[in-house]
């Protein structure tokens, strides 16, 4: 029983192939033989049949691309070369400009109001003294501490310390003794 389901299946698989032959010879219809041409009709006589006409289904471009093509060298074509670039003159830039001087300050004096809020007067280059407190702000200086007899700015960002010139601080007087009065 085995050996005539084999046999059966073996003649089955001869008259397919038969009949696929059969069908390629009397269309001769073959896609990549003539796919190095352009698209289009070609005639072809196979075996001594008489000429079938067929339709290529793909052009150049596919026959290229066809890895299974025994003309296939897998040769790229490389892309075509960048269009040249011009120069770039590169100026030389100027030099920055040298940073600004800090101008001249000077601690004139120091004043303290009854609240026990200090004020500092500050001189600009020589100037009038002006009267500054805390957290004020005046070319480009900004008044961070005012002490008894010193006071604390910041220009841009760099400490300066000032000083009353000639001045030392005095010792304080004891509570017990009195303050002495001056009369005139």
């Amino acid at each position: 029983m085995i050996r005539k389901v084999a046999l059966e299946l073996v003649l089955l698989g001869l008259l397919l192939y038969s009949l696929f032959t059969v069908r390629a010879i009397l269309t001769g219809y073959d896609p990549v033989a003539d796919a190095a041409g352009s698209v289009g009709t070609a005639t072809r006589s196979v075996g001594g049949l008489p000429d079938t006409e067929y339709r290529a289904t793909g052009g150049k471009d596919i026959f290229e691309r066809n890895l299974f093509h025994p003309t296939r060298t897998g040769v790229v074509k490389a892309p075509p070369p960048p269009p040249p670039v011009e120069p770039v003159v590169v100026m030389p830039e100027e030099p920055p400009p040298p940073p600004e001087p800090m101008p001249a300050v000077m601690l004139k004096g120091v004043l303290e109001d009854p609240s026990g809020e200090r004020i500092a007067l500050i001189s600009v280059d020589n100037e009038r003294s002006q009267p500054y407190r805390v957290g004020d702000m005046f070319d480009n200086f900004e008044v961070v501490e005012i002490g008894i007899l010193e006071a604390r700015l910041t220009w841009k960002g760099e400490p300066v310390d000032l000083k009353l010139r000639g001045q030392t601080p005095e010792p304080a007087e004891p509570a017990s003794r009195p303050a002495s009065r001056r009369r005139r």
